[in-house]
């Protein structure tokens, strides 16, 4: 329990930054000293209030170094989606292909109709509710990556939008 003069109030915590690992598996390969293993793993890493997302991959002897690693790696390719700060799903329909697997992300009303790597991704940014259909490969990573290209391309084009909007507005003053 907790005092009462800690001033501890669980409503007001919020939690900014939060990382999970995706997947980790075993790798080994043949050597001059015999077999060598190792771990991979991939985490995410991100930051609901400045909308932030960054996957990190990295492998070690060790899981615990292979955790720490990864996580540096994702801190360090944090990419920052600042045009979706007010939305809860994606505006509007994706469709791309990645590394031969096809992708298509669409508003959703229900919340998260997609897999599960899917949701943690775009639950750590803070989007609520997309629709999300991948054919291929049902590789982690790929998945993954699928992720960042789709927010990339949606930050992409709502930034897109937003110039067509202001240099529309500037137009319409001019020809007044």
């Amino acid at each position: 329990m907790y005092n009462k003069k800690d001033n501890f109030n669980p409503t007001i915590r919020l939690e900014e930054e939060s990382h999970e690992s995706i997947f980790s598996k075993s790798i080994s390969h043949g050597a001059s000293g015999g077999r060598k293993n190792s771990l991979a793993v991939s985490v995410i890493f991100g930051n609901k209030i400045t909308k932030t997302l960054g996957l990190g991959y990295a492998d070690s002897p060790k899981l615990k170094e292979a955790m720490e690693k990864a996580l540096f790696n994702a801190k360090k390719h944090n990419v920052t989606y600042s045009n979706l700060e007010k939305l809860t799903t994606l505006p509007f329909e994706l469709r791309f292909k990645l590394r031969g697997n096809s992708f298509c992300f669409k508003p959703s009303k229900e919340g998260f109709v997609s897999h599960k790597i899917v949701k943690q991704m775009l639950s750590i940014i803070g989007l609520k509710s997309i629709s999300c259909k991948i054919y291929g490969s049902r590789h982690p990573r790929i998945i993954s990556l699928g992720v960042v290209e789709a927010l990339k391309q949606s930050n992409f084009l709502l930034n897109h939008f937003d110039n067509i909007k202001k240099y529309a507005k500037e137009k319409n003053k001019s020809n007044e």
